[in-house]
Protein backbone atom coordinates (compact mmCIF):
# COMPACT_ATOMS: atom_id res chain seq x y z
CA UNK A 1 0.00 0.00 0.00
CA UNK A 2 1.26 3.63 -0.59
CA UNK A 3 1.47 5.80 2.23
CA UNK A 4 3.55 8.81 1.05
CA UNK A 5 5.54 8.62 4.26
CA UNK A 6 8.03 11.28 3.50
CA UNK A 7 10.86 10.86 6.06
CA UNK A 8 15.02 11.85 5.31
CA UNK A 9 15.85 8.87 4.28
CA UNK A 10 13.02 7.84 2.03
CA UNK A 11 12.16 11.32 0.56
CA UNK A 12 11.46 10.94 -3.02
CA UNK A 13 13.07 7.50 -3.35
CA UNK A 14 10.12 5.85 -4.58
CA UNK A 15 11.12 4.47 -8.34
CA UNK A 16 12.58 0.79 -7.85
CA UNK A 17 14.21 -1.71 -10.02
CA UNK A 18 12.43 -5.21 -9.21
CA UNK A 19 14.32 -8.24 -8.77
CA UNK A 20 12.26 -11.71 -8.36
CA UNK A 21 14.56 -14.84 -7.32
CA UNK A 22 17.98 -12.54 -8.34
CA UNK A 23 16.02 -12.22 -11.79
CA UNK A 24 15.03 -8.52 -13.01
CA UNK A 25 11.44 -8.42 -13.89
CA UNK A 26 10.57 -4.54 -13.46
CA UNK A 27 12.94 -1.84 -14.28
CA UNK A 28 11.65 1.91 -13.25
CA UNK A 29 8.51 1.04 -11.24
CA UNK A 30 7.46 4.37 -9.95
CA UNK A 31 5.02 3.18 -7.02
CA UNK A 32 3.64 6.52 -6.71
CA UNK A 33 2.31 6.49 -10.06
CA UNK A 34 1.23 2.96 -10.34
CA UNK A 35 -0.46 3.43 -6.79
CA UNK A 36 -2.59 6.53 -8.10
CA UNK A 37 -2.71 7.74 -4.28
CA UNK A 38 -2.20 7.82 -1.12
CA UNK A 39 -3.80 4.64 1.14
CA UNK A 40 -4.25 2.54 -2.15
CA UNK A 41 -2.79 -1.08 -2.90
CA UNK A 42 -0.75 -2.52 -6.13
CA UNK A 43 -1.12 -5.81 -6.66
CA UNK A 44 1.76 -7.19 -9.26
CA UNK A 45 1.89 -10.14 -10.82
CA UNK A 46 4.98 -12.01 -12.67
CA UNK A 47 5.37 -15.35 -14.78
CA UNK A 48 8.19 -17.48 -15.09
CA UNK A 49 9.39 -17.38 -11.37
CA UNK A 50 10.29 -20.28 -9.89
CA UNK A 51 10.29 -20.76 -6.50
CA UNK A 52 12.67 -22.79 -4.62
CA UNK A 53 12.96 -24.30 -1.26
CA UNK A 54 9.59 -22.40 -0.42
CA UNK A 55 11.37 -18.82 -0.30
CA UNK A 56 10.29 -16.09 -2.62
CA UNK A 57 13.22 -13.77 -2.66
CA UNK A 58 11.66 -10.00 -3.34
CA UNK A 59 14.16 -7.20 -3.96
CA UNK A 60 13.27 -3.66 -4.44
CA UNK A 61 16.60 -1.83 -5.50
CA UNK A 62 16.51 2.06 -5.71
CA UNK A 63 17.15 3.42 -9.23
CA UNK A 64 18.64 6.50 -8.19
CA UNK A 65 15.94 8.31 -9.87
CA UNK A 66 12.63 9.97 -8.27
Amino acid sequence: MFTDDQTFGSLGRRIFDIYLQGKQVQKDFNIAEEAGGVGKKVIKSFKDVDVTSNTLEIRLYWAGKG
